[in-house]
């Protein structure tokens, strides 16, 4: 990531105007000014700074909170009004939050902008003044010389190069307080570090990259600690401040002079404050700030370190020593650890085995994982058949998707008796290989794992019994024992609490999420996983937030919720894009596939599809590949292609066949694949015909009582039919999961509209009224009804509606015409 420094810019009066050209718009910034298509284009004073700003910063993420301070001049803003300004924004571009063609909500970083642009001179010279614009002579704001350039343009004009476009006039949307604080710093800063500017200048005659973009300099900002201490250990405050940068410096990441940056904080006030922070991050150049805390105890130093990155990636890292400054030392290795690098090996060198495992895994907890190898392979000779270091690099390779590997080196690890002779190398090692089991869906088997790794533990009252007990309350409940389930969940928490392990909470909230799932409650799952995605995120847990993010799509699309679903689709495909493992990379596609599937967006679905699978096709029969096959049928489906659609769901019954399938997203391929084949002619299928409930009270999954009703309709058996519709129509109203209402509810009405029963079916119908408004199949329904009713009117609003959600999807053309009355 490469640093800048934000200096003043006073704008040449020959320089020409320049204006930014996107789709059918054209947005001078000069005269503040949209057109769209030749007429001047209305927008508010707010709504034209944000678009400017994201215009100016299209190369990256830009975070909430800057946002907030570059339109609002403050960071008082409640979210709310910040929703509703990009709502504006985008209605101001012809873009809306389910297309998000224009601007783009990056979860958990912030918006980007993403249509290509074009920067040009503009045709004419500004336009004459329009009444009601604001005065545009204020000082144009600090320029960014990492501002994005002409590179990306269309077209751009060859009068135009990337210093000018970069240069252009822009009214100063910063607060003047900010405006005053760079002035400030104008004065102190440049007297205090001007070398450390030159050097920065020199380095970037060069167009710089922006902080998003591969292969960076990554220019990192350590601030002073906050120590919590004796009076005399105040020196700690810059004492550890400056051992972590040159501990930084020495594998050769930029890190600016510590005096520069204690000028900085004097001159912007309070770091901890979101404009403090942003203030530091633009003046100084960081891709990356950290900060620390050092507490004194009766045991020594506990030092805490955070590494944000301006995408919002956090990562964090603590050690305990007697001496301060050990403890800064040891910190610092943990959090490098955490973002991909090796500590430099000191002459001094006292790392034991302990602290080389800690640091490995950092890197595993942040999904560096060839960090982690290198670690490892540092240790001496004599200590690599250490169990723990075995066990380490078996997590490593698991994480990698080497399963086999990863199996041989744990069973050899169990056969090893003096190795399986520790307790808690014992269960490590068990406790992974249930993980193992459960990556081949085979969680009766993952259970006897998770069984025998408990009993292996002496140690009952401890987090790591806490947190087997959590991961085989998972497993129950895939066994279809919500009971037990909870109450081993129940059990871990506690033990989890007292030990002060945030990260075993954050594990046991995604558990709890996912019984909360398999017990049909999606509601209460996404309460449970976005509390543990913000656990994970804030220690850097990128295989925690991955498992959080593929429940929250599955959560939050059987609600309905599609911009929400969108949003945990795109953030998961951004995790899993960087990882090693081929296999999850199947399913986070599949995940989010399915999502753009049933929010009409089929090419770009198609595409995603397309190319995890031209890239890694021999994982196509990986166990994560189901939902990458679910996702092609429903495709297929949606397409009008009947015979794809069995193929894709053959594809995933090979790898999870109808028997061993436990929850809705997998057994809607019965019904699925049953459609599909009616439709060609052919008999339909029986597979989950037998199926009934496994315990007493529980209901036949909605999926197959559908399943069941359309067999026995296509079989002329009317009356046995009805009564699996109004099963599966009571079985929804008990569970009140919409997607599965939906289903439901739009199975039986349009059976009762080819019976001739239009008023039976606008009852029906009526129960999903609630969600015509967000989904299209609700609203599609809704068309069929009223054309059916020749309700001309109500007609002609549920087509509108239908309209809005359509996507790529299209409705029957019958439909579209007028009904007659």
């Amino acid at each position: 990531m490469s640093a800048f420094i934000a200096m003043p810019v006073t704008p040449s009066t020959a320089a020409p105007t320049f204006e930014y050209r996107f789709g059918r718009f054209r947005l001078n910034p000069a005269t503040r000014e949209l057109w769209m298509e030749g007429s001047l284009h209305p927008a508010s004073p707010l709504v034209f700074d944000c678009l400017v700003y994201l215009l100016n910063q299209r190369q990256r993420v830009v975070g909430r909170d800057e946002l907030v301070s570059a339109v609002w001049g403050r960071v008082d803003v409640a979210d709310q009004q910040v929703r509703q300004l990009i709502q504006r924004a985008r209605q101001a571009v012809g873009d809306d939050a389910k297309s998000q063609q224009t601007i783009r909500t990056v979860p958990g970083g912030g918006y980007r902008w993403v249509m290509p642009v074009e920067i040009a001179e503009s045709p004419d010279g500004p336009p004459p003044p329009v009444e009601g614009t604001r005065d545009v002579s204020a000082p144009p704001p600090s320029h960014h010389p990492d501002a994005p350039g002409v590179a990306e343009a269309a077209a751009p004009s060859p009068a135009v190069t990337a210093q000018a476009a970069s240069d252009m006039p822009v009214r100063s949307i910063r607060a003047h307080a900010r405006l005053r604080a760079l002035a400030i710093l104008g004065g102190l800063l440049l007297l205090a570090a001007a070398a450390f500017y030159g050097a920065l200048r020199t380095k970037q005659a060069a167009p710089a990259q922006t902080s998003a973009g591969p292969g960076m300099a990554r220019a990192v900002v350590v601030l002073p600690l906050k120590v919590t201490g004796p009076s005399d250990a105040a020196w700690i405050r810059l004492g550890a401040m400056d051992l972590i940068a040159q501990r930084l410096r020495s594998i050769g990441m930029p890190v600016p002079p510590s005096d520069s940056i204690v000028s900085a904080v004097h001159a912007t006030g309070d770091p901890d404050t979101p404009e403090g922070l942003a203030m530091l991050r633009d003046t100084l150049g960081a891709a990356t700030l950290v900060q620390g805390t050092a507490v004194k105890s009766a045991g020594g130093w506990t030092l805490s370190l955070q590494a944000v990155s301006a995408g919002g990636q956090r990562n964090t890292a603590q050690a305990e020593r007697a001496d301060a400054i050990e403890a800064a030392r040891d910190a610092t290795d943990l959090l490098l650890a955490a973002l991909g690098e090796v500590a430099p090996r000191d002459e001094h060198e006292r790392d034991g085995l302990d602290r080389l495992i800690q640091r490995a895994r950092a890197a595993l907890l942040a999904n560096q994982l060839d960090a982690a190898r290198t670690i490892l392979a540092g240790a001496p000779e004599e200590q690599r058949s250490d169990p723990r270091l075995r066990v380490l690099a078996a997590q490593i390779d698991q994480r990698a998707g080497r399963r086999a590997e990863a199996e041989a080196t744990l069973l050899a690890l169990l056969d090893d008796p003096a190795a399986s002779a520790v307790p808690e190398t014992r269960a490590d090692a068990l406790t992974a290989l249930g993980y193992l089991e459960l990556n081949r869906n085979d969680c009766a088997a993952a259970e006897r794992r998770f069984d025998a790794a408990l009993l292996a533990l002496e140690d009952r009252r401890g987090s790591r019994y806490g947190s087997v007990l959590s991961v085989r309350g998972s497993v129950r409940a895939c066994l279809g024992r919500p009971e037990e389930a909870v109450r081993d969940l129940s059990a871990a928490g506690p033990l989890l609490d007292a030990a002060g392990d945030r990260l075993g909470r954050a594990n046991l909230d995604n558990h709890f999420g996912t019984i909360e799932l398999y017990r049909g409650r999606p509601a209460q799952a996404v309460t449970y996983l976005q509390s543990a995605r913000a656990t994970h995120q804030s220690f850097g847990s990128v295989d925690g937030t991955r498992r959080d993010l593929s429940l929250l799509c599955i959560a939050l699309s059987e609600l309905l919720r599609w911009p929400e679903a969108l949003d945990a689709g795109e953030a998961l495909w951004a995790l899993h894009e960087r990882g090693d493992d081929a296999g999850a990379l199947y399913s986070a596609a599949g995940l989010r596939a399915r999502i753009l599937v049933r929010t009409g967006r089929h090419r770009e679905a198609e595409a995603l599809l397309d190319r995890v699978e031209a890239a890694h096709p021999t994982e196509r029969a990986s166990p994560y590949a189901v939902a990458f096959h679910e996702a092609r049928a429903e495709l297929a489906w949606a397409h009008g292609d009947a015979r794809r659609t069995i193929a894709a769901i053959d594809e995933a019954w090979k790898i999870l066949p109808p028997e061993k399938m436990s929850d809705d997203e997998d057994l809607l391929t019965i019904l699925l694949r049953q459609r599909a084949s009616l439709s060609l002619g052919q008999a339909p299928d029986d597979a989950g015909a037998g199926r009934q409930p496994g315990t007493a009270g529980e209901t036949i999954p909605i999926p197959l009582l559908l399943a069941r009703a359309e067999r026995e309709s296509h079989l002329q058996r009317l009356d046995e039919a009805e009564a699996s519709f109004r099963e599966a129509m009571k079985a929804a109203e008990t569970r009140d999961v919409p997607a599965m209402t939906v289903l439901a509810a739009d199975a039986y009405a349009r059976w009762l509209l080819t019976r001739g029963r239009a008023d039976d079916a606008r009852a029906t119908a009526g129960r999903i009224t609630p969600w015509a408004e967000r989904d299209f199949d609700s609203a599609a329904l809704q068309v069929a009804i009223f054309h059916a009713a020749g309700q001309a009117d109500a007609w002609r609003e549920a087509l509108n509606r239908a309209g809005a959600t359509a996507g790529e999807r299209t409705l029957p053309a019958q439909l579209t015409q007028p009904p007659v009355p």
